[in-house]
């Protein structure tokens, strides 16, 4: 077994080796900044460069743009092979790998055409009365298979904002702001029905309760474009937020979102069934927890009042640093993840009867499969899982039984930088 130390990162500053970890590593940082020298991370050689951001009386060594491959895998300036290619300034060329993505968009240089599955526009009288949306909707039939539903799309949008990743360097650093603005970073990539996918989605602005009233009248001109004037011919809104609580109304039942209070988003109670079939196990895991978000992403129709009326969604739990869990499983296994500081990248749930988890901080990428299926399949559950163990190489991890604890995980790598070599001239990951 590999012997693995957790070291503080170390930079060259002005010609002298120094650590994070240095008392005297601010100052050090302040004199480098007013002079105008650019560091460099000693995570390999040669060195790729830094740069140093003042923000208010500190100062932060930051990666320079396009530059994450030059960083060893184990650094913490480092992000994983996909994401990174995200993160440059070729993100819009580099749609993500989610699973059927080949048969539902099209890419026209920097921007990916997706083939919805679901409505857009409407015709005639408000959706809600329409008895064949409901029926569709209660039996889970609206999208085609050839084509992106709301599932895959939530999926898309959160793997493209390069949301589905992790380092222990984004602990509290990832607020609903930053969220929504990745989102819609990733949102400005896509085209629906010849419009970019921002024109018509509408993604809630962080709730500040002195802003509460320019808040809502910037939504309301947002929205304005989409009431449902007359019974003609209009165009569905799309949503994405954070439910916050699904109450009775007068009529139905009501999404409170979290970060829009005041803005009313209503579905009938046949609606509501249907939704306690397709997404029952989103929402016992949601329900059971109090450290699970739900995400919600919709096509509404405005009314004249200006509240927004459900015409198909799909719901996504996720953690308090937003990851996507799905499942409870998925959920242990991302928090302990979290917590033991590793570097990991989940994969889409849509279209795929396991979970999966890769892992960056080893010596090879390693995938971490979860067979957890559906409560009620046992029978289903036992013989996926004995197909993927049979499938999957010996060294392969899967957790095979979710009602066991998971096998032990594959450890971590932490390189030291060149000159801090162990015994033998090795460096830390290398001794045995």
């Amino acid at each position: 077994m590999c012997i693995t130390r957790q070291e503080p990162p170390f930079y060259r500053v002005s010609g002298c080796t120094i650590g994070s970890d240095d008392p005297d590593f601010e100052q050090r940082l302040k004199a480098a900044f007013l002079k105008g020298v650019r560091p460099q991370c000693l995570c390999r050689e040669p060195a790729p460069d830094m740069y140093i951001a003042r923000w208010q009386e500190r100062h932060i060594l930051r990666r320079m743009p396009g530059s994450s491959q030059s960083h060893a895998p184990d650094c913490k300036h480092a992000l994983p092979a996909a994401d990174a290619v995200r993160q440059t300034s070729d993100i819009r060329s580099q749609p993500a790998s989610i699973p059927n993505r080949d048969v539902w968009t099209q890419q026209h240089g920097p921007y990916t055409t997706i083939y919805p599955g679901f409505r857009l526009r409407c015709r005639g009288k408000h959706v809600q009365d329409s008895a064949r949306a409901d029926i569709a909707m209660t039996t889970g039939r609206l999208s085609p298979r050839n084509r992106c539903g709301l599932a895959d799309l939530i999926d898309f949008l959160w793997f493209r904002a390069g949301l589905s990743y992790w380092i222990p360097a984004f602990a509290g650093k990832r607020s609903w702001a930053i969220v929504r603005s990745r989102l819609l970073a990733a949102a400005n990539t896509i085209c629906m029905l010849n419009r970019p996918l921002t024109d018509r989605l509408y993604i809630p602005q962080p709730f500040h309760r002195d802003h509460q009233t320019g808040i809502a009248a910037s939504r309301a001109i947002f929205l304005e474009g989409y009431r449902t004037h007359h019974a003609g011919h209009y165009d569905l809104v799309v949503l994405l937020a954070e439910v916050k609580l699904i109450q009775p109304a007068a009529y139905g039942f009501r999404f409170v979102l979290r970060h829009a209070p005041d803005f009313p988003v209503f579905f009938n109670a046949l609606f509501c069934a249907g939704l306690r079939t397709r997404f029952h196990p989103q929402l016992r895991l949601f329900e059971s927890r109090d450290d699970v978000r739900l995400m919600m992403l919709a096509t509404a129709s405005i009314n004249r009042s200006g509240a927004a009326v459900i015409d198909d969604l799909a719901l996504m739990p996720v953690n308090r640093v937003w990851i996507p869990a799905h499942t409870p499983a998925r959920f242990a296994l991302t928090e302990a993840l979290i917590q033991q500081n590793r570097k990991f990248e989940v994969t889409p749930h849509s279209d795929s009867t396991e979970s999966c988890i890769r892992l960056v901080d080893t010596d090879q990428p390693a995938r971490l499969t979860i067979c957890d299926t559906p409560d009620g399949e046992q029978k289903k559950k036992r013989t996926l899982s004995d197909i993927v163990v049979a499938r999957r190489p010996p060294t392969g991890w899967v957790w095979a039984d979710t009602t066991r604890p998971w096998p032990e995980l594959p450890p971590a790598v932490h390189r030291l930088p060149p000159g801090r070599r162990g015994r033998e001239g090795k460096s830390a990951s290398e001794l045995k």
